[in-house]
């Protein structure tokens, strides 16, 4: 992985790609960049691939106007997931030696925990405002709504609605959506709207979540 980045040329080829992307759709772009970061990943640790991704795709990110504290975020994020994505999970593989689990298991589970950082790692570009403007009334609703949409998600991956996995799975589903809207609508009457709806769903999700458990021991 390492000898396919570092062939001449090829960076340029990804980049080119890129900026073909960035004059057809800015979201197929950060897709690309996000693609770029993971493939990046699979071989090399994260500070190559903040490296890699902030000199191929993020200076194209930038000349596209998106501001320069939101693309090294973004770089500084697939950098630390790098360290997890599968198939090649670096996480994963060394916990799940030590617990003497199995590899497969263990990287689902992992993507699970880590599901608010992917799910951050694009609303940055929708709420980056705390990354531009901090302390601004309109930074603190984005952050604020941000971090109950990264709680939403978690809930949607470890909350247990109800013992019938017909019945919660799709109760889960639905609030995964929901935070995720909460974290990329751009819309504050979307968003907000969302978030009142995040808070209570995962309220209820801790509460069927505590209940299903004591039935079980």
């Amino acid at each position: 992985m390492v000898a396919l980045f570092t062939t001449p040329g090829f960076t340029s080829r990804i980049g080119a790609m890129v900026y073909r992307l960035a004059e057809q759709s800015l979201a197929l772009t950060i897709i690309a960049a996000f693609i770029f970061g993971w493939l990046v990943g699979l071989g090399v640790p994260v500070t190559p691939v903040y490296m890699m991704v902030v000199l191929t795709v993020g200076i194209l990110l930038i000349g596209v106007g998106i501001n320069p504290w939101i693309v090294h975020f973004f770089a500084f994020l697939l950098g630390i997931f790098s360290e997890f994505s599968p198939p090649t999970s670096l996480t994963a593989a060394v916990t799940s030696k030590i617990a003497e689990a199995s590899f497969i298991k263990t990287m689902n589970n992992v993507l699970k925990l880590c599901s608010p950082l992917i799910l951050l790692m694009f609303s940055i570009f929708v709420k980056g405002s705390f990354l531009i403007e901090p302390g601004t009334l309109e930074s603190y609703i984005h952050l604020a709504t941000t971090f109950i949409a990264c709680i939403g998600v978690s809930a949607a991956s470890f909350a247990e609605f109800h013992q019938n996995k017909i019945i919660d799975l799709p109760i889960r589903v639905i609030l995964f959506i929901i935070a995720s809207l909460t974290a990329l609508h751009p819309e504050p009457w979307v968003y907000l709207t969302t978030s009142a709806s995040t808070i209570v769903f995962t309220f209820i999700g801790l509460r069927c979540t505590r209940a299903v458990y004591k039935r079980t021991i």
